[in-house]
């Protein structure tokens, strides 16, 4: 049985990673700072510098990690501000 995983927003994806966390992960640069992560993937059907549509698969549902057994199978999601995320990690812009 397959799920897929929608995009939610339009933007050019980022980078596809392998996080012990969150498994196979996508992220999308939305613009003006913004980001969306999708985790918990497998059968990804977009590529890091591609333009991703809204409502465009990404792709599908894998297991989940070690980290969300309990939840059982599903999307990991996250909207990044860029800024906010940069200061939270000490990350810090200088003038």
């Amino acid at each position: 049985r397959r799920t897929a995983a929608f995009a939610g927003a339009s933007g050019i994806v980022k980078s596809i990673d392998q996080t012990a966390q969150t498994g196979t992960t996508v992220n999308v640069d939305l613009g003006n700072g913004y980001e969306a992560v999708y985790g918990q993937l497998k059968d990804v059907r977009v590529k890091e510098g591609a333009y991703v549509g809204q409502g465009q698969i990404v792709g599908n549902l894998n297991e989940p990690t070690k980290y969300y057994s309990v939840e059982g199978c599903n999307l990991y999601f996250q909207m990044q501000d860029l800024l906010t995320y940069m200061l939270n990690h000490n990350h810090y812009i200088l003038h």
